[in-house]
């Protein structure tokens, strides 16, 4: 059952329901889209995402394809607030707590990346802070990729690491604070 509409990109539509059979909330995701190639794209993220276990990674519970023909994702519904959203409605995060979420998805990103999966999206639109605990978890797994090993530790002996963060993210002064080395 839907209960409302949490967002929209150009191939899907987000949307907060309830899964009656697992009686629980979960994040609905419908792909809007007769392409064969987004339906493959849409099947690689259900896919990558049922390799990852991680508390840092909402959860999958249910991929397929309704009776009219639209494919769907049921993924884990996390209450919180994303960081674009945090930053938006509170301003500067303090130190410790940008410390803690950088610090947790690093090791997010260190998990899907030693089973060679590449989030490639990483930007503070899909990060959401659990309400509860504050921890921070890694969304939208729809442009990621199940990367070549060895080309990649290849590539990031050429720059910092295997991940590369956008440049909003690169800027200390994001959280807050000047960091001076």
């Amino acid at each position: 059952m839907i209960a409302g509409k949490i967002g929209a990109g150009g191939i899907r539509t987000v949307y907060k329901a309830r899964h009656l059979l697992l009686n629980r909330d979960v994040v609905l995701k419908l792909l809007n889209s007769d392409s064969a190639v987004a339906f493959v794209r849409f099947q690689r993220e259900a896919k990558l995402l049922s390799k990852l276990n991680h508390p840092n990674i909402a959860k999958i519970f249910d991929f397929g394809i309704s009776s009219n023909n639209t494919a769907y994702l049921a993924l884990e519904y996390i209450e919180g607030k994303t960081i674009s959203q945090k930053l938006q409605q509170d301003g500067p995060f303090e130190l410790e707590f940008a410390v803690s979420v950088i610090t947790q998805l690093v090791d997010t990103l260190s998990h899907a990346h030693s089973i060679g999966i590449i989030h490639r999206d990483l930007k503070p639109s899909n990060v959401i802070i659990r309400e509860a605990t504050n921890e921070a978890v890694l969304l939208d797994f729809g442009i990621a990729k199940l990367a070549n090993i060895g080309r990649v530790y290849r590539e990031s002996r050429r720059t910092v690491g295997l991940v590369e963060l956008p440049i909003s993210w690169k800027v200390p002064c994001k959280f807050g604070r000047s960091i001076r080395a």
